[in-house]
């Protein structure tokens, strides 16, 4: 491939600033649309059962849940306007990386599907994963060094 098309390939794929305000940006978007709706409506397709959705130590949890997710998206969106030093910019999308890996691990393996335990049933199960996979990828591309831009 030629460096020229490697280039406008390249445009299509977010530095470190466009990755950290698209996925701070989805974290607040996300999170925020759940804590709204309250965790029985935002929960309910997912096979969670009646008494647990009514209970009221279950929406506080997924309450706090939620809202530590739009949290993480403001500060991952702050670091990701302010931040120069390449050093920073190299850590920060490690520990992010890190991070979601964990996450995509939590999601994958309560999801409805052959690799996961079921305990979140439908096809929507699969959802936070595939997000994950995807936000994974654009953390693991800036953690390796000369990528960042």
């Amino acid at each position: 491939m030629s460096e020229a098309a490697a280039s406008r390939g390249a445009r299509w794929i977010p530095g470190f600033r466009g990755t950290c305000f698209i996925v701070g940006g989805l974290y607040v978007v996300l999170g925020a649309a759940i804590v709204a709706q309250g965790a029985a409506v935002a929960m309910a397709p997912y096979g969670v059962p009646a008494e647990t959705l009514a209970s009221p130590h279950y929406a506080d949890a997924i309450h706090w849940v939620y809202s530590h997710t739009v949290v993480l998206g403001l500060i991952i969106a702050l670091v990701g306007a302010l931040a120069e030093s390449e050093r920073l910019k190299l850590w920060f999308s490690r520990l992010i990386l890190g991070m979601q890996l964990y996450y995509l691990y939590l999601d994958t393996v309560h999801s409805d599907t052959a690799l996961g335990n079921g305990l979140y049933e439908g096809p929507q199960s699969i959802g936070p994963s595939i997000i994950g996979f995807f936000v994974t990828l654009l953390f693991l591309r800036l953690s390796l060094p000369g990528t960042r831009r």
